[in-house]
């Protein structure tokens, strides 16, 4: 489902930017910067991923509007050498660069704690995100699901570790499959971050990203409203939205 950036095709996007939030992309195939340039200015959020950039094509994307990086460590180069001279991949160009901002997959294993903490320790909490990057079976029993279209690829869900994986590739993994909620229990008993950190980076760090934070991702005046009521195991008891509480008993 890769796109090659073409200006006949994302002028068709145009009418939808109220709804169009967030593309990733790699800034270094032609057209690109032409896109991120275009839509930038127009209020949607670009995100480098499963990319092969150097330093010098970020830094030139950055310059165009690029601001996000999608699931750190995840389809994510890093260091290599180019006449002996080993230089930064796009994982070193997006730790360092203070202008990116990043999302971590939550699930605890596409990243490990000592790994997520790195990553935090370098960001920061109001600039790492965390993210489900949950395929269609999240909340399913294991099975196969749908990777993709209807006819496309396929991935296995399995139960322990729970997590997509690629039928006919042992180990590689194919998305997550937990809610964003999960990473609310997962994060804060395999790290040193607190709850009230992981809290922040499932909520107001994701609505900051994505330039909404004046109405969602924290309990304020003037704001929408939006929140979970957890029990005691960190289970979803209640949602609410805009106030009005829409869950239903059982």
């Amino acid at each position: 489902m890769i796109r090659t950036p073409s200006e006949k095709e994302w002028k068709e996007f145009e009418p939808y930017t109220d709804v169009l939030k967030l593309v990733t992309i790699a800034p270094e195939v032609p057209g690109a910067g032409e896109m991120i340039s275009h839509f930038s200015k127009l209020g949607v959020i670009f995100s480098i991923g499963h990319s092969n950039a150097s330093y010098e094509e970020i830094d030139t994307a950055c310059g165009l509007g690029l601001s996000h990086a999608t699931h750190v460590f995840s389809a994510m180069p890093g260091a290599y050498r180019e006449n002996y001279v080993l230089k930064p991949g796009v994982l070193e160009t997006v730790l360092m660069r203070d202008d990116l901002s990043t999302e971590i997959i939550a699930d605890g294993i596409h990243v490990g704690a000592r790994l997520v903490e790195f990553v935090h320790r370098v960001k920061g909490t109001s600039k790492t995100a965390f993210i489900s990057d949950a395929l269609r079976g999240a909340g399913c029993p294991p099975g196969i699901y749908a990777f993709g279209p209807r006819n496309g690829k396929q991935c296995r869900l399995i139960e322990n570790p729970r997590v997509g994986v690629v039928p006919d590739r042992p180990g590689i993994l194919a998305s997550s499959a937990i809610t964003l909620s999960d990473c609310l229990k997962i994060q804060p008993r395999v790290t040193t971050l607190s709850l009230s950190t992981v809290w922040e980076m499932a909520s107001l760090t994701p609505a900051r990203i994505l330039h909404i934070d004046a109405m969602k991702g924290s309990l304020a005046v003037g704001k929408d409203a939006d929140f979970l009521v957890l029990d005691n195991n960190l289970d979803v008891h209640d949602v609410y939205l805009k106030g009005e509480r829409v869950t239903e008993q059982g």
